[in-house]
């Protein structure tokens, strides 16, 4: 067993810091947003009126590329003859939106096309012999029109050319010294001059050819029609978001609606995403892992279907299937990490191997790309994983890297062990015959090369944050500021800030699987910030400590009012920690009056703790009989009701949030159900002294939250006049504001109700009509339901396990 704990950990970059001047904030709109620009080298105020002017942005003529005159004149011969074409695509977002875009135009121009799309497990990347001579004998193709993929398959075009058929490629990935003998080749990889229009991704290529198409029939006002499929393969490729790419995603996404794009539509919906504000963001983790993991498990061309039709329930049926094959892609993914995380233990040894290469016969070779990115992620190092067909004795890699690495120059330097190759600097694969080369020689030569052309240092991780800021910086208006830059994606990020010398107040898990983290900040005003941290689950630093945090702004809406969210990126620690005591532990004194002077902690507000101890009731009647103190007892669980209900000298001791006043001493019998509630209470008691005695709760049931409140609902819309006030119902029932909200949420989606006018206390509404609680857990605002529940569960959890002090901390 090999050591392996070199997890990633940031080192801070910022950028030089340069002088902004007058004019350039004016142009700008602020000095942030001036600063940004500067640092994304627009240092003029010419160049940063064209960045923000995207509008304006010139679209180059698709006649920039060598051979465009020559494919066009060939497609439009080809419709002219009614010639059948093949559009040749590829299985990723990248091909699926390129071969809709073109099968689209090419219909829109009465030509006889069809598509072909090859299965990633069985085809694998770019052009198959056996392929090509099975479309052009059963299929009559007289031309082959390749998208995202043709530069690197120089026998399989020759063998297409041999057969009588023309290719035509268009594709944006690295050509080789010697290029294919196509009929025509359109890649910006060939373009001759310096120009941004390199990092177009295939479905920009394909745009382009479609332009040129258009132009040629005098029909350019289709090109409204496709630009939303050319905004979303950009994105999914992860190309630079500058210059014409940027110019591209931004008027695709202002197009993209249900009559251009009923099936994008349908996917952003069941993705959850609001219609009314599709961004790359949107996209990019709302459609284009669904359309990718239908090629990597299943047939891409469903993919393709659902973008060219216009047929709502075919839109629908195939929407779905989209959706569920993602869940599956999900869980696989989710097994393969667990499965290369115990490899890379076992089999690694990164104190003296800069790259990881694993394989295993039980990987699929379709979400494997996905998992090494994972793993870039976790130990920062170039990685390789291979899917082996034991069967065949073939291995499939798929590569991720970072930065200092280029993949394919990597494997260009080892090309005569492979059967074909491909990709970019920072994501790759290779196929293998395991006959010829065993796995030790493949791993011991990419090691090899990964150690002869890297760098001493490239090893350690850099985080660039674009700006140092100050908390009272942060606004809503700040981050509405920053959609000037949109959209965002790579080499135009979203701004990534810092701020330093906040106080760490409280963390928390949260999610389903408790794999992300709240986190609460404050600055030294006390100023709270709230955070979230995805795909995180601890955080190795104490409450109180003082951090610098890097993070990206943002919105956070719910129930109606928004407020700025930090998204952390990484904390690190800055000043001394306050050291914590250890939990009291409990001892099995009395309960008396000179007791509760020995146990209280050494503070203003006096706390004492009765946690854990049993017969607590009949001891708590007597202090209370004894006491002249005006004292109370907090309790809203039915079960404690019960219990208190049974003694009067209890029983009228008993308030809710709702009706707590100020008290000397206040029993906290129920633990309050989240951060906000406790505070509350104990602001509006401005007790001397705090015992806290937290009956242990069992787990909050959403299932009888649900039914409970349909129950409350309706009669208030019957008895009520359809108003009701939320926060006597959190009382009621015991639970969070937080999750009568999301309930309230949660009900209107589900057409239980009809949420009319909603405050902060309050809400107008009509009932519609009970429903099977069936129908209600599928929907995505259940899921919200849940996490907001398992919110409040742990943190009563908590207030049972940690020390008063601790506790105090957290208030």
């Amino acid at each position: 067993m090999r050591s392996c704990n070199l997890e990633t950990k940031y080192r801070w970059v910022y950028p030089e810091t340069k002088q902004v001047s007058p004019e350039l904030v004016k142009v700008a709109g602020s000095h942030i947003v001036a600063q940004l620009l500067i640092n994304r080298g627009f240092d003029t105020p010419e160049q940063v009126k064209s960045f923000l002017s995207i509008d304006d942005t010139k679209i180059s003529s698709p006649d920039v590329f060598k051979h465009m005159e020559k494919a066009v004149n060939r497609i439009n011969q080809a419709i002219e003859k009614q010639e059948h074409i093949i559009i040749y695509g590829d299985f990723d977002a990248d091909g699926v939106t390129s071969t809709s875009l073109l099968f689209k135009t090419l219909l829109h121009l009465s030509a006889n096309v069809s598509y072909f799309i090859p299965d990633r497990s069985e085809e694998g990347h770019g052009l198959n012999s056996a392929s090509i001579c099975k479309l052009i004998s059963s299929k009559k193709a007289k031309l082959i029109i390749t998208v995202d993929c043709g530069i690197s398959n120089i026998a399989e075009i020759a063998l297409a050319k041999s057969l009588g058929t023309d290719v035509i490629i268009t594709d944006h990935h690295e050509a080789l010294d010697v290029l294919p003998s196509a009929f025509a080749i359109i890649n910006p990889k060939l373009i001759e001059e310096n120009s941004d229009l390199k990092y177009l991704a295939g479905v920009g290529v394909a745009y382009k050819l479609a332009a040129g198409l258009l132009e040629s029939h005098n029909r350019t006002d289709y090109l409204d029609n496709i630009l939303c499929l050319v905004a979303v393969g950009t994105i999914a490729d992860v190309v630079p978001l500058i210059g014409e790419n940027r110019a591209l995603v931004h008027q695709g996404l202002k197009l993209l609606s249900r009559d251009k794009a009923p099936g994008l539509v349908k996917l952003l919906e069941i993705a959850g995403c609001n219609l009314d504000q599709v961004s790359a963001t949107s996209i990019a983790f709302g459609v284009a892992p669904r359309i990718n993991a239908i090629g990597r498990l299943a047939e891409a061309g469903l993919a393709v279907e659902l973008l060219v039709s216009d047929n709502a329930e075919e839109i629908e049926n195939i929407a779905k299937k989209l959706n569920t094959n993602n869940k599956i892609r999900q869980q696989m993914c989710e097994t393969t990490l667990i499965e290369a995380l115990s490899k890379v233990n076992s089999e690694c040894d990164l104190e003296r191997e800069k790259a990881i290469v694993l394989a295993d016969p039980n990987w699929h070779p379709g979400i494997i790309g996905i998992v090494a990115s994972k793993l870039v992620e976790k130990f920062y190092r170039p990685v390789f994983l291979i899917s082996v067909d034991e069967e065949k004795n073939m291995a499939r890699c798929s590569a991720r890297s970072i930065e200092g690495v280029n993949l394919h120059e990597t494997l260009t330097h080892n090309a005569e062990m492979f059967e074909v190759f491909g990709g970019h600097a920072f994501a790759a694969g290779f196929s293998l015959d395991l006959n010829k080369t065993s796995f030790e020689q493949l791993k011991n030569r990419l090691l090899s090369t990964v150690n002869k052309f890297s760098g001493s240092d490239f090893l350690e991780p850099k985080l660039k944050v674009d700006l140092d800021i100050n908390s009272c910086d942060l606004s809503i208006e700040l981050i509405e500021e920053l959609d000037k830059l949109a959209p965002f994606g790579e080499c135009n990020p979203f701004p990534v800030f810092s701020i330093s010398n906040l106080t760490l107040k409280q963390f928390k898990t949260m999610g389903s699987a408790n794999n992300h983290l709240k986190i609460f900040l404050a600055d030294e005003e006390d100023n709270i910030f709230e955070a979230v941290w995805w795909q995180k689950n601890n955080l190795d630093i104490a409450v109180l400590d003082k951090v610098n945090v890097a993070f990206a702004p943002d919105i956070n809406t719910f129930a109606g009012k928004m407020k700025v969210q930090l998204v952390v990126k990484d904390i690190q620690k800055t000043g001394s920690s306050i050291k914590q005591s250890p939990s009291i532990k409990n001892k099995p004194e009395t309960f008396s009056i000179p007791n509760i002077l020995n146990n209280i902690t050494s503070c203003e507000q006096k706390w004492v703790d009765h946690r854990g101890k049993a017969n607590f009731e009949k001891s708590l009647t007597n202090y209370l009989k004894l006491s002249k103190n005006n004292c109370v007892i907090f309790a809203e669980n039915p079960c404690s009701l019960e219990i208190l209900g049974t003694d009067p000298v209890l029983k009228s001791r008993i308030i809710n949030r709702l009706s707590v006043e100020k008290v000397d001493e206040l029993f906290i019998f129920d633990l309050p159900p989240d951060l906000d509630s406790l505070t509350s209470l104990l602001e509006k008691a401005e007790a001397n002294i705090v015992h806290i005695i937290g009956k242990p709760n069992t787990e909050t049931d959403p299932n009888k939250i649900i039914k409970t409140m349909s129950g409350m609902l309706k009669y208030a819309h019957s008895n009520k006049n359809g108003e009701i006030r939320l926060y006597q119902i959190a009382s009621l029932l015991y639970i969070s504001n937080d999750i009568v909200y999301s309930c309230i949420d949660l009900l209107n989606k589900a057409g239980i109700i009809q949420v009319f006018q909603q405050e902060t206390d309050k809400i107008k509404f009509g009932f519609l009509g009970s429903k099977d609680l069936s129908s209600i857990t599928t929907l995505d605002e259940y899921n919200c339901f849940i996490d907001t529940i398992k919110t409040s569960d742990k943190f009563r959890y908590q207030l049972t396990m940690l020390d008063i002090e601790s506790i105090q901390n957290l208030i």
